[in-house]
């Protein structure tokens, strides 16, 4: 098996919020909501506050959010959702087939151009399957994430054959068709011929 190539396919998709990251990192080092109220300043803050946050019912003061970090030993930008790791200094993983930043970033912005389309496809009743070719023998699968907009994208990279990476187009009528999948115009010509036949059939 020769010439394979790295395909992407997001895995899984996690809504997060400040509130989310502060509850679960109370949990994890077992503090209530209480006695975390007392570590904060010099008086502490109410009970109703921490809840407030928890809950992303109210926003954090940044000077507070400064010591909420240094209590729980994260990065403020952890908790105000920008980084994956709660501290930068964690080393991120690599990737066996990106050369350089700007082939990543191009790689993420396919990943999440396509992501929203399946979602807006999807709410009008289609779905796009992916159908990926048999792993290179040496080649394990690797993922990795990102965060866009309030969620983090867990992405898989996996090598596998050109010839066999394709896509399975399943129309509201449940008729299917497969595609490249590196052919990304054809997909959208395809669901645009397909609406405009269906609103043809119900003018006539």
């Amino acid at each position: 098996m020769k010439g394979g190539e790295y395909v992407y396919k997001v895995v899984k998709v996690e809504t997060i919020s400040t509130g989310k990251r502060l509850s679960n990192l109370l949990e994890e080092k077992g503090l209530t909501q209480e006695k975390f109220a007392g570590m904060i300043g010099k008086n502490g803050v109410s009970v109703q506050s921490v809840s407030a946050w928890v809950n992303d019912k109210a926003k954090i003061r940044k000077n507070t959010l400064i010591q909420i970090a240094e209590i729980l030993d994260v990065d403020v930008d952890y908790l105000l959702c920008k980084s994956i790791t709660p501290r930068a200094n964690i080393s991120k993983a690599e990737f066996s087939n990106v050369q350089n930043e700007d082939e990543l970033v191009e790689q993420l912005q396919s990943i999440k151009e396509f992501e929203k389309l399946r979602e807006y496809l999807e709410i009008i009743g289609f779905k796009i399957e992916d159908v990926f070719g048999s792993p290179q023998e040496t080649g394990d699968s690797v993922q990795f994430q990102f965060i866009e907009s309030g969620k983090i994208y867990t992405v898989e990279e996996q090598l596998t054959e050109p010839s066999e990476m394709k896509k399975v187009i399943i129309y509201p009528d449940l008729s299917t068709q497969e595609i490249a999948d590196s052919d990304y115009y054809t997909l959208l010509d395809s669901i645009k011929k397909y609406i405009l036949f269906q609103l043809n059939s119900i003018k006539k």
